[in-house]
C-alpha cells in the first residue's frame, strides 16, 4: 500500500509534512485532536488501521491562541498558528499548512491529506522532550569531553581502518565525477540507526527498537549507478553485509542531488526490486549530509513482518540538527574527532 511509505515518512521526521503549504485559514479551535486518517493518491488508512503503521497515538493539542504541539510516536514537536498564511509553523521543522472546521483539523496538499477529528476526552499528557546531547563536529571540535559515558567506552581502532587503505576514502573520485554534485553526494562512508514498525508477532520485542548501522554507498564512475552495503555488530562486514543494493539515479527533483532507487538486491532474507528504495534528499533539506530509506520487510515464511526506516548521515557529520542519535554515538564521535575513517568490521567491545 503506497500510503504506508508516506506515513512512515511522516512518522519518521515532521519535516516531510514542512513541504505543505497553505493559504488564509481560521485559527484551530482549542482541543485535542486524534489522527483519524491518513489518504496518499486515492489510498487511505483509516483510524482502525492506523496502528498497523504506528500513529494510532498520533495527535495533535490546540491552546486558546491556536497554537500548541503535535505528537507522533511520542515525540512533542511545538507548533504556532499563523491563521494569516493558513500554517503551522513547527518549531524546528517548518511550515505546514492546514484548514480547519472546529472539529477537524486538516493538514494537506495536492496528493497528501492527514485528518485530525476532536475528540471529547481530555489530552494525554504531553511527552517529555528528548533529552539530546549537543556535540559540536565541525572542523573537528566539540563541546563534549569525548571521554565521557560512552556506550562503547572504546577508542579501539578495528581491522579496515588504516590510513593507507584508499578503498575507503569517502572523498575520493576521479576528476570527472568529482564535478558531479549526485556523486560527490552519495559517494562513500554512511553511520545512522534504524528503527522497525512490527507487524508479525515473531517481531514484536524489537518493535521501537534502534539498531546502529555502517553503510557505504560505492557509486561509479558513470555517476549514474552503484550499490549501498550496510553492516553492523556481530557476523557482518562489508565484505558481508546484511544487505547489498544496487542502485541507479533519477532525475532531479529540486536542487542539484538526484535521488536514488534500487534496482535488486536484498536486505537481511528479503528481497530489494526496482524501485522499492527511493531515496530523495530533496524531501528532507532540514538535515545537512541526511539520507531517509524505509521499506516493507517480508520474512522468508513470506510473513508481513514489519516496517523499517534507516537514517544516514554521512560519515564525519553532526547528528545535532537531526534530533536523535544512534546508540553508540560517543563512539562515533570518538572516531571522527580522531581523524578515524569508518571501520569495515567493529570492534569487539563496540
Amino acid at each position: 500500500m503506497k500510503v504506508n511509505r508516506i506515513v512512515m515518512c511522516i512518522a519518521v521526521s515532521l519535516g516531510s509534512l514542512a513541504l505543505l503549504c497553505g493559504c488564509g485559514a481560521s485559527a484551530p479551535a482549542e482541543g485535542y485532536y486524534t489522527l483519524d486518517n491518513v489518504e496518499e493518491n486515492g489510498d487511505e488508512a483509516k483510524a482502525d488501521d492506523l496502528e498497523d503503521y504506528g500513529l494510532d497515538e498520533a495527535y495533535i493539542v490546540v491552546d486558546e491562541d491556536g497554537d500548541g504541539y503535535a505528537v507522533l510516536f511520542d515525540m512533542p514537536v511545538d507548533f504556532s498558528c499563523d491563521k494569516k498564511k493558513g500554517v503551522l509553523d513547527f518549531d524546528g521543522v517548518g511550515k505546514v499548512g492546514y484548514e480547519s472546521s472546529g472539529k477537524k483539523i486538516v493538514l494537506s496538499d495536492s496528493n497528501l491529506t492527514m485528518t485530525f477529528k476532536k475528540s471529547k476526552d481530555d489530552a494525554p499528557d504531553k511527552p517529555a522532550a528528548k533529552e539530546l546531547v549537543s556535540y559540536g563536529l565541525v572542523n573537528g571540535g566539540s563541546d563534549t569531553d569525548a571521554s565521557s559515558d560512552s556506550d562503547s567506552g572504546s577508542d579501539t581502532e578495528s581491522e579496515g581502518t588504516s590510513d593507507d587503505d584508499s578503498s575507503k576514502d569517502s572523498g575520493s573520485s576521479d576528476a570527472s565525477a568529482g564535478a558531479d554534485a549526485t556523486y560527490d553526494f552519495y559517494n562513500g562512508d554512511w553511520f545512522g540507526w534504524w528503527m522497525i514498525d512490527a507487524h508479525g508477532d515473531a517481531y514484536k520485542p524489537y518493535h521501537g527498537q534502534r539498531f546502529d548501522v555502517l553503510c557505504r554507498i560505492d557509486m561509479n564512475d558513470d555517476g549514474k549507478t552503484g550499490t549501498i552495503r550496510m553492516w553492523d555488530f556481530g557476523e557482518y562486514s562489508y565484505d558481508n553485509p546484511f544487505a547489498e543494493v544496487e542502485i541507479s539515479t533519477g532525475d532531479v527533483s529540486k536542487g542539484d542531488i538526484k535521488p536514488i532507487k534500487s534496482e535488486s538486491g536484498y536486505f537481511s532474507d528479503d528481497k530489494i526490486g526496482e524501485g522499492d528504495w527511493v531515496v530523495d534528499p530533496a524531501m528532507y533539506t532540514a538535515y545537512s549530509d541526511y539520507i531517509l530509506i524505509y521499506d516493507n520487510f517480508t520474512d522468508s515464511q513470506g510473513t508481513d513482518a514489519y516496517d523499517y526506516y534507516i537514517h544516514l548521515k554521512k560519515w564525519g557529520a553532526d547528528w545535532e540538527d537531526f534530533g536523535g542519535y544512534p546508540n553508540r554515538y560517543d563512539w562515533y564521535k570518538n572516531l571522527v574527532e580522531k581523524g578515524k575513517e569508518m571501520p569495515e568490521t567493529l570492534p569487539e567491545d563496540y
